[in-house]
């Protein structure tokens, strides 16, 4: 008995959503309605202008900031050597390797983090609008 009650149960539960998704609601469009989005072409070129927009901010963000990790890890590594035996330019080498990739990874965070989240939201706004309404619209 209680494995009927169970798959019953389960088979109700299953046919549930799709008796709710069918039913007339006044708060919900009819399943016919259309909804308008933007064109195939519109969006593709929003795709692309997003994977440009992130690809120049990080890899700038990367040099820059590989650039200037390199220079402070040289200043901070000879600075901290000279005193030492080793001396000041394995001191730069040392400090400088360091710096790049700290800089690098720093730069690549600040640079392209918020260019990827402007054109993230531009491209989100090109993919539901209407079409013919975009920045990308042929006019």
């Amino acid at each position: 008995m209680f494995k009927t009650v169970t798959l019953l149960t389960a088979l109700a539960l299953c046919a549930a959503p799709a008796a709710i998704a069918n039913a007339e609601s006044p708060v919900a469009p009819p399943p016919h309605a259309a909804i308008p989005i933007a064109s195939p072409q519109e969006n593709t070129a929003a795709m692309q202008s997003f994977t440009s927009i992130v690809g120049v901010g990080t890899v700038t963000g990367a040099v820059v900031g590989g650039v200037i990790g390199a220079v402070a890890g040289c200043a901070i590594g000879a600075g901290t050597l000279a005193i030492t035996v080793i001396g000041i330019p394995p001191g730069c080498l040392a400090g400088g390797a360091a710096g790049v990739g700290i800089g690098g990874a720093l730069g690549t965070v600040v640079v392209g983090g918020p260019a990827a989240a402007v054109a993230g939201v531009d491209l989100i706004q090109t993919l539901i609008a209407p079409a013919g309404s975009t920045q990308y619209a042929q006019r």
